[in-house]
């Protein structure tokens, strides 16, 4: 039931935003399809789940199956001991300060010169504009183009359009993702 009404959230706020904002999501997001695959992936965003299935699966050290898993283990723990109200786990829901998302997504794939983007980018500058504007996105959109960076690959290339379905809540209104990479920029 509980991944019926999440799906029914998501779809409600794609057609919205599609409606009100054409040029912010792609379009195949607001059809009955997508709210089918919400469904299937939940409690993760389809999204996260082609990322970790398809960039980071990727990598040799990440071992696709488990590797997937083990981390959506690690999110859902971090997700549920910070009491986090998320409908859905999106890219932009990664607590990047949390030693266990580091020890898998850094130091296990070899990444360590990442911690840097983690202090500076995601903790602090997202952090300090999220204090400045009463908001989370900042450091959700950190978040989402960090992890998508890890492949250190040129296909590793996100668009405002996948930004915005990598990191939209149903509660939020639509410009703020497009706004939130003008910002950190």
């Amino acid at each position: 039931d509980a991944a019926e009404e999440v799906s029914a959230e998501y779809y409600n706020a794609y057609k919205r935003i599609a409606v009100d904002y054409p040029d912010l999501l792609a379009p195949e997001v607001a059809t009955l399809e997508y709210v089918k695959r919400i469904v299937q992936c939940f409690p993760f965003h389809p999204r996260l789940l082609e990322t970790a299935q398809d960039r980071l699966g990727a990598l040799q050290d990440f071992n696709k199956s488990r590797g997937t898993l083990r981390l959506f283990a690690r999110i859902l723990r971090d997700v549920w001991e910070n009491q986090s109200d998320v409908p859905l786990v999106t890219a932009g829901d990664i607590d990047w300060t949390s030693s266990r998302i580091q020890a898998d997504l850094l130091q296990r794939l070899n990444r360590d010169n990442f911690k840097a983007a983690v202090d500076a980018d995601v903790a602090r500058h997202a952090g300090q504009l999220d204090a400045d504007f009463d908001t989370d996105i900042h450091r959700r959109v950190a978040s989402a183009l960090l992890l998508e960076s890890l492949p250190l690959a040129p296909s590793a290339v996100m668009d405002k359009r996948d930004l915005s379905v990598a990191v939209l809540h149903p509660s939020d209104v639509g410009h703020e993702a497009g706004e939130a990479i003008d910002r950190l920029m």
